[in-house]
């Protein structure tokens, strides 16, 4: 309004200007006048770029917050659930000298490695000739060592969640939570990986392309991530 309102004024000043054509102390002070105009355009003209800059600083601002805020809700999420997971699991456990001796790996979810060890124990056990000392050992082993039900709750409630996938819903993000699993947004796509963890990830679509989408997620995310 206040550009509009100065720009009718010049229009007026103008015409003003141009019938006197005899009176040369008018048309002086209406250039005067037209001057004065001018100078006041310029200066609504800059304080409408500054306005404007801020706008987007601002916005700028609230992207950047709101992405911030994101990544809390993951690691809130993940130690949630690892907490939880811990109480449930380590009161009362039976305490032993180790078979193996840990390596450098750390767990990235609770009792991965000793999760990862007993899958490739069980078709070993299954494959040694019966009654020989190797099935023994590993059969006592694999007694002794009971798996994390946390794996098979979380496929299983992923598989739920995933069977009719059409985007990311905060239920999605509890149930990646669970395993210590962050999902972070990567353009048009999504990424599941392990909260600080950069080395393995699975990527996939923010939307479903079809109705299997979500089934083949699930084998994606089993295959790389455990």
């Amino acid at each position: 309004m206040r550009a509009k309102r100065q720009k009718d004024q010049r229009i007026a000043l103008t015409s003003k200007v141009s019938a006197l054509t005899e009176d040369s102390d008018y048309k002086e002070l209406l250039d005067e006048a037209m001057q004065e105009l001018d100078r006041q355009q310029e200066a609504s003209n800059a304080e409408i770029e500054r306005l404007t800059t801020n706008l987007g600083d601002t916005e700028s601002m609230y992207y950047d917050a709101e992405s911030d805020k994101e990544e809390l809700e993951n690691i809130l999420l993940g130690l949630r659930a690892k907490l939880e997971h811990l109480e449930s699991r380590f009161n009362g456990k039976d305490s032993g000298l180790p078979a193996l001796v840990k390596g450098a790996e750390n767990d990235l979810y609770e009792d991965e490695i000793l999760n990862i060890l007993l899958d490739v124990l069980k078709p070993a056990y299954n494959s040694a000739k019966q009654f020989s000392r190797r099935r023994d050992v590993l059969q006592d082993l694999i007694e002794h060592n009971k798996p994390n039900s946390l794996k098979a709750e979380f496929f299983e409630e992923l598989k739920k969640e995933l069977k009719d996938y059409r985007s990311l819903t905060p239920k999605l993000r509890e149930i990646f939570a669970l395993a210590n699993i962050e999902v972070v947004t990567d353009g048009s796509h999504n990424k599941a990986k392990f909260i600080g963890e950069e080395r393995y990830g699975v990527t996939f679509a923010k939307t479903a392309s079809d109705s299997h989408a979500g089934k083949n997620n699930v084998t994606t995310i089993r295959d790389n991530l455990f």
